[in-house]
């Protein structure tokens, strides 16, 4: 059995209701409507992975640390 798996970035809630603000803005958008909740920057798709992999890989990433940062978003696509 596989699962998707990725690494993202989640927004707080008041930024997914920030987000979801503008998203309602656009014009005629192309592309379909995500829900806030599912609002996410994906920093790496692993794809379909099978459960060992996916421990290995949640193991590692428990092991990355980094100071804060802030993130600009500018563009959309």
């Amino acid at each position: 059995m596989t699962e998707r798996f990725f690494f993202a970035l989640w927004p707080d809630e008041e930024q997914r209701s920030a987000l979801a603000k503008f998203q309602r803005a656009l014009p005629g958008h192309q592309g379909r409507l995500v829900h806030p909740d599912e609002y996410h920057i994906t920093l790496v798709f692993l794809g379909d992975i099978e459960a060992r992999s996916r421990a290995c890989a949640e193991e590692v990433a428990n092991l990355v640390r980094t100071s804060s940062f802030q993130l600009t978003l500018d563009r959309f696509g």
